[in-house]
This record gives C-alpha cells, structure tokens and sequence, in this order.
C-alpha cells in the first residue's frame, strides 16, 4: 500500500479516535461499486480548466476525460503527475501552466468528508486513514486542504503502480472497519467479483476468482470457474481445486496492469483518476478491449489519460462521444506545446469509420506523417526515404484513395502534426479533392484554379479532336491487323494507343508531367506542382508509383515486390524516385 505523509498540524490521539467513532456511524453498507456519501458543505474536486505552456486552454466538467497524447518524451506522464496534485500553480515540472479546481470546503467540510467515506489502516500509531488502497496520514485538520489529501480525491495510475497493485490486502471486519482496497469490495460483494471477472474473462478467457479462506489475505487466482466444486457444498474441496490455479500476482504483467483496471474503475468510485500507458504490457486487441472498457465505465468521474497506443484510443473513439478531448503535446528544447482537438471537433472525427479504424490515429504518436493512396505506395517510398536517411519518426499512412487524403490531413493538421501528402498526377484532374488539400494547407484556390484551366482547356481541345467515329475507325484498323480468332500484340498495342488518344488523362496518368505539351501549357503545370509541393502537397512527376521504374512491367504490390530487390541507394532507373523522396526529408 503506498502511503503519503503530507504536513499537517498535530491534534490529539483521544480527538482523533472521536472522528472515526463517528465515521463508524455515517459509512453507508457497501454494494456492488464503492459508495461515496455527500457531506454537507463539501464539493467533490475536479479540474475546471487546464491552462497549457503555449497558452492553450481546455475547459472541463466534473466528468470530462482527457486524453494526452504526442511522440515519445512529450510530456505526457509530466502532465499527470501535475493534474494529480490538484495544485492549481503546479509545483512539478510539466506542460501544465495552472489549472483551476472546483470544489472541496473547509477544513472541517473536508474532515467530515474523509470521516464518511475512508476507511482506518492504523489509528493506533500512524493515524492513517486510505480510500481504495492509498494510506494518507492525517493528524490533524485545523489547515487540511483538498490539495494535502489530494490522494484521497485523484487516484494515479502509473504503470509500476497497476502491477503491486493486485498483491493480496487483509481481510477487513465489515461491521468495524471500511474497505481500504478494492479487492476487499470484491471480498464483500460477490456480484462486484462476478462483473469484474466477466470483463476479465472477455479479454483472456480466464476468470478472476477471489479466495476467501485464505487467513487473513484476500489473494485473487486465474483459472476455469466452472470446473470448481460448488463453494457452499464442498468448501474443503473448493479451496484445494482453488489453490491448483495461478495467483493473479504469479501471473504476467499484461494481466495483472488489466486486472488493476477493472478493479479501479468497477469497484472503486473515482473522483480524477490518472492512468499513465493503460495498454502497457498488453497486446493490441486487449489494449482495443481496454480502451472499450475505461470508456464504457468511465460516466462518474474526470479521466485524464496518457496513451502511446492507437488500439487504446481506438477502443475509446469507440464507445465514447461526449466530453472526451484530444491534447497533443509536443516538446522543444525550451517548450511543450499543447494542441487541444476539443469534444466537439472530435465528434465529426470519431463518427467517420475511416478515421476512426484506419492507421491515421497512429499519426498523432509520430513527429511526422505522409499520406499516401495505396498501401503499395506507402510500402515504396518508405522505403526508399529510410534508404535515404530519413527518420523512423516518419509515418507512412496509405489513405485507400484520393478522396480521404483531406479527411486524414484535416484530422492530423487540427492537432499539429507534420503532414504532408503524395498523389498521382491526375490529383490535378480532381478539382475537388485539390481544392480542399489546398484549404487545409492554406492555399488560395485564386494561385492554383488559372493553371488548372489551362491545363483543361488543353484536355477539352484534345477530346474534342478525337470523336466517336475516329475512335470507331481507328478501332477498326487495329482489328484488321490479326488473322484468324487471336488477337496479335501489335493489335493491343494500337487499342490501347486509340483508348489514350480518346482520354488524355490515360497517357497523364501513365507519363506525368512529360506528356503534358511543351509551352505555356507546360510552363503553367510545373508552376503549380512546384506551388503545391512548397505547402507538402507532392504531385508524382512521372505520372504513378510504376513510373519511377518502367523497366519493370508490372502493378501495384506486385511491382513494389520486384522494384525493392534492386539497390535503392544506387540503382540508375531509380534515380528519379531519390529525386522526388529527398524532397520528402
């Protein structure tokens, strides 16, 4: 059990006792979650604003859930730390400027809170009092603050905290003394040990069993339920099946960190809960499963979380809507930034299922990312942007299209991250895919629009001189050329030809900026891909990926498979492709 000795004034032991004689009758019974009892001038405390470094500002409600994400050594743990003492001038270090806390009262209001509702450890000697397994000396309460007990109000959960956590507490006297623990809740309440191991079971196919004819401890074990004896019947045989499991402190970190989970947020009623990396020591599905679950349960209460895991944030996007902010920190060598992606803001992100469950949310854990169409492309060029030096902090996103490109940009750009994006060519065919590339980017549509309709009106001339029935003819001849039932190679290579003449963006797509003719027409399309690549938006000068080397005849991930045998650093046909990726760096 982890204790804390804030400064207090001394008061006598015979005063002391007198508070818990009290206590002894205003603690309500306990069922099921732990019950919190009003106390007639206390508020319970939460954090109304947050106030950031660069002058950012969030404001909250009593069960507002924050979570704060960023690359690694941001300052996320930092930020916890600082929210946890309820200092509204932060004595850590950290993002945190200063926060407002609503709430509390007097001394007196908040002595007669802790006499209602913390459970004695050691009247006797430490004069300790604790609340879901936290110890807090209090030997006095003439100067007591919210801020001196803030343990008793705001639980952190740090990672090395969620693993000794789940070590064996003492049995309690139920008719003397309150639970101290949440384990203890489960020991007193068996349909709070049934949910919990029911949501245990769901994430690993094992029940979480409390044992208690274990002495004086309530140690809790992993194991098949149903294939033990009926307690009430056969208790003797009960406990020696019981004790052939695994204890739950014997067991792996992953399940011990999730056990401290539930058991915090099932049993315990919390007031400002910190959880610090909830999926550590967890696979993906579990940490999805996670995030699901602290979401589900997390209605009374302020959360304010640190996650490095877009499984976790996914699961949380999930199953919560309301009062739930986004703050990415991002550090300097003087500074951390915060940028806030509000409730609000949020919403519209959360409800779009390609945000929501493609790789996008791994980009707001990166310095930088680049969006792409296919995942073929993100496979190519990542790889020759690392050939080249470049860092691994870079993410490679694949967008499954054009068309979700801007959804993905104006969801990283909104909490500042380093997005730049790559397309094909005929990105300048889809006027309105630009035009909104180019809002997001800041772009005036007035720079970009004269160049694109010249380069239509070339389009629109070349279609115009090409009709149906020279297509129809030039059809024809390419037939005539084969003899017989098969189609002769040549024959293909003129239907192919006529189809390029019918759309010009065919051959535009395939050749790039070389099939766009000499002159104005060219002058004016080079200006523009040199404009959009100056905001990060990289049009590919050859057309598509299969552009960069025509040498091999293939597709998509086929051709990406072939193109990464070949030396990246030095390959000659590849010397456009370092070209175009250094610009990326």
């Amino acid at each position: 059990m982890r204790r804390y000795q804030p400064k207090f004034g001394r008061a006598t032991l015979k005063h002391f006792r007198n508070i818990f004689s009290a206590r002894q009758k205003s603690r309500p019974k306990a069922v099921g979650q732990e019950q919190l009892v009003e106390v007639a001038g206390f508020v319970e405390p939460y954090i109304s604003e947050l106030r950031f470094q660069n002058g950012a500002r969030l404001t909250l409600t009593e069960n507002s859930m924050v979570v704060f994400v960023g690359p690694n050594g941001s300052g996320k743990t930092g930020a916890l730390r600082q929210v946890s003492t309820l200092q509204e001038a932060p004595q850590r270090p950290g993002p945190i400027s200063s926060l407002r806390v609503h709430g509390g009262g007097s001394a007196k209001a908040i002595k007669n809170w802790i006499d209602a509702n913390c459970g004695v450890t050691d009247a006797r000697y430490n004069n300790e009092v604790s609340r879901g397994g936290v110890a807090v000396s209090f030997i006095g309460y003439s100067d007591t603050t919210i801020q001196s007990v803030s343990e008793l109000f705001c639980t952190f959960l740090s990672t090395e905290e969620r693993l000794s956590y789940i070590q064996p507490p003492k049995i309690i006297a139920a008719a003397t003394k309150g639970a101290t623990h949440a384990i203890q809740l489960l020991y007193q309440t068996p349909e709070l040990e049934d949910r919990i191991s029911s949501a245990f079971r769901r994430a690993f196919g094992r029940d979480l069993i409390v044992h208690r004819h274990a002495g004086d401890i309530i140690p809790l074990y992993c194991g098949n339920r149903s294939r033990l004896p009926a307690v009430d019947q056969h208790r003797r045989e009960f406990t020696a099946e019981l004790e052939k499991l695994t204890k739950l402190e014997h067991e792996g970190d992953g399940l011990k960190s999730y056990a401290t989970a539930l058991l915090q947020l099932l049993a315990l009623r919390q007031i400002v809960c910190c959880i610090d990396e909830p999926e550590a020591f967890l696979h993906p599905p579990q940490a999805e499963q996670l995030g699901e679950m602290v979401a589900s349960n997390s209605g009374s209460g302020q959360f304010f979380i640190a996650t490095h895991s877009a499984n976790f944030l996914r699961g949380l996007l999930s199953r919560r809507e309301e009062d739930i902010h986004v703050v990415r920190l991002v550090r300097d060598d003087t500074s951390t930034a915060a940028h806030v992606l509000p409730s609000d803001k949020l919403r519209a992100i959360i409800r779009d299922p390609f945000l929501r469950y493609s790789n996008v949310l791994e980009g707001i854990f990166n310095q930088r990312v680049v969006l792409c169409e296919a995942e073929s492309d993100c496979t190519f060029y990542r790889a020759q942007y690392l050939a080249l030096g470049g860092s691994h902090e870079t993410l490679f996103v694949p967008c499954g299209g054009k068309s979700k490109i801007p959804d993905a940009l104006k969801f990283l750009s909104a909490l500042s991250v380093d997005t730049e994006c790559v397309v094909d060519f005929d990105l300048l065919r889809d006027r309105g895919v630009l035009r909104k590339l180019c809002d997001h980017k800041g772009i005036a549509w007035q720079s970009v629009y004269p160049s694109l309709d010249k380069l239509a009106g070339y389009i629109a001339t070349e279609k115009s001189s090409f009709d149906k029935h020279r297509l129809e003819l030039e059809l024809r001849s390419a037939l005539d050329l084969s003899v017989g039932s098969a189609v002769a190679t040549e024959t293909l290579e003129r239907i192919s030809a006529a189809t390029r003449k019918a759309d010009p963006w065919t051959m535009l797509k395939r050749s790039g900026i070389a099939a766009v003719p000499s002159g104005e027409i060219y002058v004016a399309t080079e200006a523009l891909i040199s404009l959009l690549a100056q905001h990060g938006i990289y049009v590919v000068p050859v057309g598509e990926l299969e552009g960069f080397c025509r040498s091999i005849g293939l597709h998509g991930p086929e051709w990406v498979e072939r193109v990464l045998e070949l030396d990246l650093l030095h390959a000659p046909e590849l010397e456009e492709a370092r070209r175009f990726v250094r610009r990326l760096s």
